[in-house]
């Protein structure tokens, strides 16, 4: 590609734009960062560059039963997070009566 750095980040945040609009996470450096919300940097332009790229299609789609989904979440925060902490409790009782 030649051009300018302004013109890399602009492809760069379209290609971002395109991922996530096919349902993939967007992470950055250092490895592990995730971009909670791309959209919010992405421009008009960047969003023009983005509608004229072709997704691959050997590139799988995320499902929505993916665990990055809304009803996971809700399951994790009402359900399994209250559990392992009863859970934690009940086993941190069970330590501190073992050792009285």
């Amino acid at each position: 590609m030649t051009g300018t750095q302004a013109d890399a980040e602009a492809h760069e945040y379209a290609w971002r734009y395109k991922a996530l609009q096919h349902g993939w996470r967007i992470y950055s450096k250092p490895p592990g960062i995730l971009i909670r919300d791309p959209r919010r940097r992405t421009t008009g332009y960047m969003k023009s560059l983005a509608a004229g790229y072709a997704w691959p299609e050997a590139v799988p789609r995320r499902s929505a039963g993916a665990p990055s989904s809304l009803a996971w979440g809700l399951f994790k925060w009402l359900f399994l997070y209250p559990f392992l902490f009863g859970v934690a409790v009940i086993v941190l009782q069970a330590v501190v009566m073992a050792t009285l």
